[in-house]
């Protein structure tokens, strides 16, 4: 669903670089990588811990492919990968202007806001003039995580409230398609990066 919004608006035969923050088990990156093998670089930023499930992933469908695991970087041009797997106390090796689209599914509704404020910058330093960004994220969200006595003190985040900054916004909408599947409401956000 996600995939076709994008494919709606963007050319992805102009699109070269990717990020995506919280990628999980990489399905988006696996669909996108599938249909458009002209995606020179795709940038996922995780934790390790979930990080591991996306790398095998991407090991398993694109296994002719050059990948760059976080141990890997050593301050190198990640650019010269075709998958590059990072951590989020890595995120200093995204350049400046070289990012065509960065995406962030459902991940921003689990971290801080300090921690979100951070991505948002990251994108808007890493992405070329007229980049896009999709964000699809629940309408609000409690963060959750292994310590509950951290995450009782953390306030909800709304997806409406995110640091966005001054994009030009293409899609701003409910998510259709979740609607069917989840209780949850999730929203869509598609901007063009303003610089």
């Amino acid at each position: 669903y996600l995939f076709n919004i994008l494919r709606t608006y963007l050319n992805f035969d102009k699109i070269n670089n990717i990020l995506e923050i919280g990628g999980g088990s990489g399905h988006f990156a696996t669909l996108i990588k599938h249909y458009h093998p002209n995606i020179k670089c795709y940038i996922d930023i995780d934790i390790p811990e979930i990080l591991i499930f996306n790398i095998i992933f991407i090991m398993y469908f694109f296994p002719e492919v050059k990948i760059c695991l976080p141990n890997e970087t050593n301050e190198q041009n990640i650019y010269n990968y075709n998958f590059v797997f990072l951590t989020p106390d890595q995120v200093s090796l995204v350049k400046n202007d070289s990012i065509d689209l960065s995406i962030n599914t459902a991940s921003f509704g689990e971290m801080n806001k300090i921690d979100i404020k951070n991505y948002f910058d990251l994108i808007q330093r890493a992405s070329k003039k007229n980049a896009n960004f999709l964000n699809h994220n629940r309408v609000h969200k409690n963060p959750e995580g292994k310590d509950d006595n951290i995450n009782k003190n953390l306030e909800t985040n709304i997806f409406a409230e995110y640091p966005y900054k001054e994009n030009k916004i293409i899609v701003y909408d409910i998510c259709r398609f979740t609607q069917l599947i989840e209780k949850d409401p999730l929203m869509i956000r598609l901007e063009e990066i303003i610089k």
